[in-house]
């Protein structure tokens, strides 16, 4: 280590008495006139009653020691920035050096170039201006500085509220209004800029597409006044946030760069975008100019957004997908389910839809989820994506996860997109589910008929004799319990008992056995050419199991194996497919039929 140097120690000291001091930072806050004012109703009712005077405003200054930082998010506790505060709305003051004053929340929003955009701040004071020991039933007065529209009840300033609970560092939570007491004023929005230096704006110009080549679309950077030293920032573009982004490098061409001032020179400035021209009939386009990195500058319009106008003809009907959606069931009351429901683009001209729920495994009627149906309507300046809710009930059965839809219906100015029906997924969190039941099946089977005996000496016996089908009936899983189907067959073109043989009966499977039954039916067969015939075996009547949906009957094809054998001197044509010669061989074929029948005696 050094030894202690005295005489440095007291040079250092020195330097540091002559050097400037850094300046703090201060942004001005200044809410709209009020549009509101309701004082209270004499006599004052306890407290300290004052009234608020119409066409004043809630103003107020905040000084920090360094700039906002970029990009804080709406939710930051920014009270730790402030090195003090100060607000007033025409009739009272409220500071952070009064001793009773408390901040009740101070959540400060900045964007990209650390300009507030959203300020939610509310601060109060006790009437009686102690610094502690504050209870129920105390008086304050409550100043509400926002940037942003969150209601009458949240942009406003209160005098005389009476508190009705107290809570860490002797804040008041809650209040309540006594109209014998209470003194309201509201406003609609309000603005928070740094203080002392020049503002930054940047404008946000519209330019027509074009259809070939680039167009320059120019946004021009202004201050508010000439900065008393040198100033500077940075700017890059970015795809729009509205309806229908442009896109580099399909729309326009990508960029950023740099912007400088002397000091005393207060001259515009101006940024070029190329825009990219096409001949596609498409929906207007946006981009964005963004400053940031401001040097001796504080922001009062930062982002620009460029339009793109379209100049190709009508703009076709956009199309519209829903989304699906997966929740927990729950064990009781119901859980809501957002689906977004999103349009291709904005369209040109107002358009709707209707929408309803219907059953899937999940059925209303079974108490899994609420029905509902509604309408969306979109203008052509409405959000892209808007949320269809519906509601699900939770129960604490154990279940195999369920489903339920969507459907979107009655498309109004728009087409379908990738999917109208959107799902939703209800999982099961009730333990493990109870093994599903198995699906009972049977297939279908075909067989020759066999002969049934000599025929005349036109036909050729086969001498196949009696034939059955055999049907096979399938369990989907091993069954846990015991399980029984019943069979039974059904006539087609196939007749019994003169094709096959009819019956019914009753298949079993003990707890454990998946292995297939047959059932087999006795076929009737003969010696005549005839076409093919069918009957059908049905299932019915399952215990321990369920029948498949498209498994639950079988079809028996009795498949002819008689063939025909002309008489001698008459052979069957060689070309068959020639109509003539067919018609030719039949009649040659009756007339040696006739002839056989009188030879053997017959007339």
């Amino acid at each position: 280590m050094k030894p202690w140097n005295p005489a440095v120690a007291a040079a250092v000291l020195a330097l540091a008495a002559v050097l400037p001091a850094r300046a703090d930072v201060v942004y001005k806050y200044g809410s709209e006139v009020f549009n509101r004012v309701t004082n209270y109703t004499p006599p004052c009712g306890g407290g300290t009653c004052l009234n608020l005077v119409p066409g004043a405003r809630v103003q107020g200054l905040i000084t920090t020691a360094d700039p906002l930082p970029a990009n804080l998010p709406v939710t930051f506790p920014a009270q730790s920035l402030a090195k003090s505060w100060t607000f007033v709305n025409g009739t009272t003051t409220i500071s952070s050096t009064d001793s009773g004053a408390r901040v009740m929340e101070f959540r400060l929003q900045t964007d990209q170039a650390g300009t507030p955009v959203d300020a939610q701040i509310t601060v109060g004071r006790w009437i009686d201006d102690q610094p502690a020991g504050h209870a129920v039933g105390d008086w304050l007065n409550v100043i509400r500085a926002n940037v942003v529209y969150h209601g009458d009840a949240i942009n406003n300033t209160v005098l005389n509220a009476r508190c009705t609970s107290v809570g860490a560092g002797d804040v008041c939570l809650t209040y309540q209004y006594l109209a014998d007491s209470v003194s309201e004023a509201a406003y609609r929005t309000g603005t928070l800029l740094m203080d002392g230096v020049p503002l930054v704006s940047v404008s946000s110009p519209t330019v027509a597409e074009g259809d070939a080549g680039t167009t320059a679309m120019v946004f021009n950077v202004t201050l508010s006044r000439a900065p008393d030293t040198a100033a500077s920032l940075s700017w890059y573009t970015q795809p729009g946030t509205q309806n229908y982004r442009a896109e580099p490098p399909l729309d326009y061409t990508a960029t950023g760069g740099t912007l400088t001032w002397a000091a005393g020179d207060g001259s515009p400035r101006t940024i070029t975008v190329l825009v990219n021209g096409d001949t596609t009939p498409e929906p207007d386009e946006t981009l964005q100019v963004l400053l940031h990195n401001l040097v001796g500058l504080g922001g009062a319009v930062t982002t620009g957004t460029g339009t793109i106008t379209n100049d190709d003809g009508p703009v076709p009907p956009p199309s519209v997908s829903i989304g699906s959606a997966t929740v927990a069931e729950g064990n009781a009351g119901v859980r809501n389910v957002d689906l977004a429901v999103t349009l291709s683009h904005s369209p040109a001209t107002t358009v709707s839809l209707r929408w309803q729920t219907d059953d899937g495994t999940a059925t209303a009627a079974g108490g899994d989820y609420v029905p509902a149906s509604g309408t969306l309507t979109w203008e052509r300046v409405s959000p892209l994506t808007q949320t269809i809710t519906v509601q699900v009930r939770g129960d604490t059965l154990a279940e195999p996860d369920e489903t339920f839809v969507v459907r979107l219906l009655n498309l109004v100015g728009m087409s379908g997109g990738d999917r109208t029906v959107g799902q939703i997924t209800i999982q099961n969190d009730d333990g493990a589910p109870p093994p599903a039941a198995p699906t009972i099946s049977i297939s279908s089977a075909s067989s020759p008929e066999g002969d049934g005996g000599s025929a005349g000496a036109e036909l050729v016996s086969k001498a196949q004799g009696a034939r059955t089908m055999v049907f096979t009936v399938h369990l989907s899983a091993v069954p846990t319990a015991p399980v029984s189907v019943t069979w039974g067959t059904q006539n087609g073109s196939a007749m019994a008992p003169r094709d096959y043989v009819g019956g019914t009966g009753t298949l079993n499977w003990a707890a454990g056995d998946g292995t297939p039954k047959n059932i087999t039916i006795p076929l009737i067969g003969n010696t005549t050419p005839e076409p093919d015939k069918t009957f059908r075996v049905l299932l019915s009547n399952p215990t321990g199991a369920t029948l498949a949906a498209d498994g639950a009957e079988a079809t028996g094809t009795i498949v002819d194996d008689d063939t025909v054998v002309p008489p001698a001197g008459h052979p069957v044509p060689a070309t068959s497919g020639a109509a003539l010669a067919v018609l030719a061989w039949l009649a040659a074929l009756l007339g040696a039929r006739r002839l056989v029948r009188r030879e053997g005696g017959q007339r």
